[in-house]
Parts: structure tokens; C-alpha cells; sequence
């Protein structure tokens, strides 16, 4: 390799912008989850009830109430695992970052790319052995030869 990682830094520096993106993304999403949860309700109990010709009866309230209740609970819930991540789906999107990163720096220094060792010595004959070419030269007779 052409330059040395620092995997205790790149790790770090990647377990950082894991935990940043995740907990943006989780909020993110809380918080439209929240914004949904207040239109619906909203909705549901003041618009249709005074201007949309919804009649309250027993079944319409009980099913009303079943959506606030149960909304509300996974509401709850999902700040919940906002709050709390767990460390094993933190784990795996750490491992994903790290595979990533480690891609981003193969690509920039070319990392994976051969090294040349004997340079542009070695050249396939035409029955398929590889054959060492010592000078200028020699490679531009054995190109006259082929022809």
C-alpha cells in the first residue's frame, strides 16, 4: 500500500457520522410521524365533527377513540426508539460505514490497482506463453516476426 490508514481514526471518525446520520434520520422521521398524528387528529375531531356532516354516535366516537389511543401509543413508542438506539443496529450500520469508507479511499489512492513489478517486460505469444522482452528492441522484432 502507497500510504498507511489509521484504522483507530477512520473508525472513529466513521462511528461519529453514523451516529450523526442516524439520529437525524430518526428524529426526522418522529417527527413527521408527529406532524401526521396532529393533522389526523385534528381532523378527526374538529374539522368532520363540526363542518364535514360527521354525526358522532356511540361507534363513530368508540372508533374515533381507538385511532387516538392506538396512534398514540405507537407514537409513544416510536419516540421511544428514538430515545433508546440499539446497539446492535448501530453495530451493523457502523460495519456498512466502515465498508464504505474503505471503498472512498481504495477509489482516491487507488489502492487496488497491481503493482507493476517487472514493468512492461512480459508479452502472450500467440500459442499462449508469456514471454520476456529485454530491450526495445527485442519487442520491435518479435512485432515485425507476428506480422
Amino acid at each position: 500500500m502507497s500510504e498507511q490508514i489509521n484504522l483507530e481514526a477512520l473508525s472513529q471518525r466513521i462511528a461519529e457520522q453514523v451516529s450523526r446520520e442516524r439520529s437525524r434520520r430518526a428524529k426526522g422521521l418522529f417527527i413527521a410521524d408527529l406532524m401526521i398524528y396532529v393533522l389526523f387528529m385534528i381532523l378527526a375531531w374538529v374539522v368532520l365533527p363540526m363542518g364535514g356532516g360527521l354525526v358522532i354516535t356511540d361507534t363513530t366516537l368508540a372508533i374515533m377513540l381507538m385511532l387516538t389511543i392506538g396512534w398514540g401509543i405507537g407514537l409513544v413508542t416510536h419516540g421511544s426508539t428514538v430515545a433508546m438506539s440499539s446497539p446492535q443496529q448501530q453495530s451493523a450500520s457502523q460495519d456498512l460505514a466502515i465498508t464504505r469508507e474503505l471503498l472512498r479511499l481504495v477509489r482516491e489512492n487507488d489502492l487496488d490497482k497491481p503493482k507493476c513489478k517487472r514493468g512492461d517486460r512480459l508479452m502472450l505469444s500467440e500459442d499462449g506463453e508469456l514471454l520476456e522482452i529485454d530491450t526495445d528492441d527485442d519487442l520491435s522484432q518479435q512485432q515485425t516476426m507476428r506480422r
